[in-house]
């Protein structure tokens, strides 16, 4: 299920899913109303003001919850593969367990299982912007809200990446590709508990998720 908790209230609600058994709600693949949908092992979330963009493991798909709680699949079949497609919901997915989005509404997703990263444009055109090389356990990602830079949580390595995006089309050029690695924080292979330092000094203990504020921090 979604879960939506009010800050100032601390009350929390069900945004959508199958509660009927509650407190075990079913899992399963099934769009539609708030308390009718079934998500199965959703893992990461973000948002586009109330609009909530879902990326759900085991149904190896990408989920939107509109603003009247309503679920739909926007990409991926629910059979585990890597193709992409100009249609969403005719690519398929490897267990996706990151999603972020940019300013221009450009979905980022990253997949566990084959360590890429893809994207969904606006128009629901599936592509893949980073393909398996170099990482071995990839799973949190976020984008800058205005540079438009990524930053991908890589766990089995543990270290986070960065690409930097050119200002002008970010990543969304004619050939949608990630830029180069620009950095990374952490040291490849070294795991280690709350090793703080500059760069190439901290550590990281498998870093599962990450986020990024205005400030670039």
């Amino acid at each position: 299920t979604l879960r939506k908790v009010v800050l100032l209230s601390k009350v929390v609600t069900t945004a959508a899913g199958d509660t009927a058994n509650y407190p075990t709600a079913k899992s399963g693949s099934r769009n539609g109303a708030r308390f009718s949908a079934r998500f199965n092992s959703p893992r990461a979330v973000c948002f586009v003001g109330d609009v909530a963009f879902i990326a759900d493991w085991s149904n190896h798909a990408v989920r939107k919850v509109d603003t009247s709680h309503v679920t739909t699949t926007i990409a991926g079949t629910g059979a585990a593969g890597n193709s992409d497609n100009a249609i969403g919901v005719h690519a398929t997915f490897s267990t996706p367990c990151g999603i972020a989005i940019d300013s221009n509404g450009y979905l980022f997703v990253t997949e566990e299982r084959d360590a890429v990263v893809r994207m969904i444009s606006p128009a629901g055109i599936v592509s893949t912007v980073l393909p398996a090389t170099g990482f071995a356990g990839m799973n949190g990602i976020a984008v800058h809200p205005t540079a438009g830079d990524v930053y991908i949580s890589d766990k089995v390595n543990h270290v986070v990446r960065a690409f930097q995006a050119t200002p002008s089309a970010p990543v969304p050029a004619v050939s949608p590709t990630l830029p180069a690695e620009t950095w990374a924080v952490g040291q490849v292979g070294v795991s280690a508990t709350a090793v703080e330092g500059t760069r190439g000094v901290g550590v990281f203990g498998s870093p599962k998720a990450v986020a990024c504020d205005p400030s670039s921090s």
